[in-house]
């Protein structure tokens, strides 16, 4: 068996757009999603196994790969982590070579791949206006 690269590698992050700060503390949603051709859908989903080990590894909390049923061929991986900075960990400090071998392993096989990422929105609770009944 051939030895797992194990050296940390920074991992790209989508460019930040602007607009309202981001709240490091809110949960984080990840939302990947690959376009993928019918000939290479199911090397693609074997490859996705280890795409989970490796998202669960540097912080995942939840990982689930789905298939978008008014998108033929559109696979979502979905990905929850604790905080913005913990995602941002796993760009920075958490992913070894393996991982980024992993991670392009299974995106070859689509033929493009977009990321979102969704960060809880915390309203302040001192300013909200309550009602009572």
């Amino acid at each position: 068996m051939a030895e797992k690269r194990r050296e940390t590698v920074p991992l790209p992050l989508a460019e930040a757009h602007d607009g309202p700060s981001v709240d490091a503390a809110g949960s984080t949603q990840v939302l990947v999603r690959y376009r993928v051709a019918p000939g290479n859908r199911a090397e693609f989903v074997e490859r996705m196994r280890l795409v989970e080990h490796s998202r669960r590894r540097t912080g995942a909390r939840s990982w689930g790969l789905y298939l978008d049923r008014e998108s033929p061929g559109d696979y979502v991986e979905l990905f929850a982590v604790g905080s913005w900075q913990e995602h941002l960990q796993q760009h920075d400090s958490r992913p070894t070579q393996y991982d980024d071998d992993t991670l392009r392993a299974a995106g070859v096989l689509a033929e493009s791949v977009t990321v979102h990422h969704l960060v809880e929105e915390r309203p302040d609770r001192r300013s909200a206006t309550h009602h009572h009944l």
